[in-house]
């Protein structure tokens, strides 16, 4: 006996229609009921509070789109962490205003008595291709003669970075952009840069190298040229895509290095610190990571060396925050490390 099956077909077309018409009818529009603060200048943080906001991922202010910071309901942070208390973070205008130039500039102050007075135009480093960022990262020599400055995104986000030297006060771009060999992808070389008091050797982060693993390049002058020393630095023991190079700092003998990693096993974030004998350099014990640290971490997203390079300090502004926001201009904890130098 043949059974016709069409009613059954019929039905369960029909009953789908139904339920896909109550998801509609029931699903929640996104509901505001708090916006602060209700001005503030370009780059301000605007915290937004409500009902149903966790799928939300695009905002406008007066018509300008907003970069989201974070949205609570995956544990807030720019990486997407979880945590659920209805609540998103938005930058108002950051990338689309505050960077719309996309060029970046550099102005040298000097001071005379109590007074402090610009010195020279401002410094724009020539062989840039499309939008470099110039001056994103700075950092300047003990006698205040050399200068460098990153831009992390010439060349579609390949990175460089520019030196200046100055003679009297005229300042002049000495010799080409750094761009370091040995990049996978767009690593935004010039994320941080460091120099040596002497001015002679600098070292560049690029935190998006390889995947977002991150590295570092050294560059040393001699006589007017710089030349890379070495290939990139890449810390041993990282977990995952750990930024490193987000940021870098140099002992004022150029001899000592540090470099953080922030996104190294994440939420807890990690610092590398390298030697040099002669022209090499070395990865100095294991990775550097706090104890004590409570939450999103990010130890690394900031670093900074004594002179004689037998003591670092490693920030980590994601640490202990109730709320889960990675804020800028919160609450800040810091690790302290002790080296002994072979």
């Amino acid at each position: 006996m043949k059974i016709n099956n069409r009613p059954v077909i019929l039905f369960c077309l029909i009953l789908l229609k139904v339920l896909f018409s109550f998801k509609e009818i029931y699903a929640q529009a996104p509901q505001i009921t708090s916006f602060a603060p209700d001005s503030g200048s370009v780059g301000s943080l605007v915290t937004i509070t409500g009902t149903d906001l966790g799928n939300t991922s695009a905002f406008s202010i007066g018509g300008v789109s907003a970069l989201v910071i974070s949205n609570s309901r995956n544990y807030i942070g720019r990486n997407g962490y979880a945590r659920r208390c209805h609540r998103i973070d938005i930058c108002h205008y950051c990338r689309r205003k505050r960077y719309r130039q996309h060029e970046f500039h550099l102005w040298i102050y000097t001071r005379i008595g109590g007074f402090w007075n610009q010195q020279g135009s401002k410094l724009v480093g020539t062989g840039n291709i499309g939008a470099a960022r110039q001056g994103i990262s700075v950092s300047i020599s003990a006698d205040g003669n050399t200068a460098v400055a990153g831009g992390f995104g010439d060349n579609s986000n390949q990175g460089a970075a520019w030196i200046w030297t100055r003679t009297g006060t005229l300042w002049t771009q000495q010799g080409v952009k750094l761009v370091g060999s040995g990049n996978t992808g767009a690593a935004q070389q010039g994320t941080s840069v460091s120099i040596s008091a002497d001015g002679n050797t600098v070292i560049v982060g690029g935190f998006a190298d390889n995947g977002n693993v991150g590295a570092a390049w050294v560059w040393k002058r001699n006589g007017g040229n710089w030349t890379q020393e070495g290939g990139k630095l890449v810390g041993g023991g990282y977990v995952g895509s750990s930024n490193q190079g987000r940021s870098v700092c140099l002992s004022d003998d150029g001899n000592t290095a540090i470099v953080g990693g922030p996104n190294d096993n994440f939420p807890n974030g990690a610092a590398w610190i390298w030697i040099r004998t002669g022209g090499t350099w070395l990865q100095q014990g294991n990775k550097l990571v706090g104890t004590g640290g409570v939450g999103i971490q990010v130890q690394g997203r900031s670093v900074s060396i004594s002179a004689d390079g037998n003591v670092v300090i490693v920030g980590g502004p994601g640490d202990n925050l109730n709320i889960g926001r990675l804020g800028y201009g919160c609450v800040q904890e810091v690790f302290g490390y002790n080296l002994v130098i072979n």
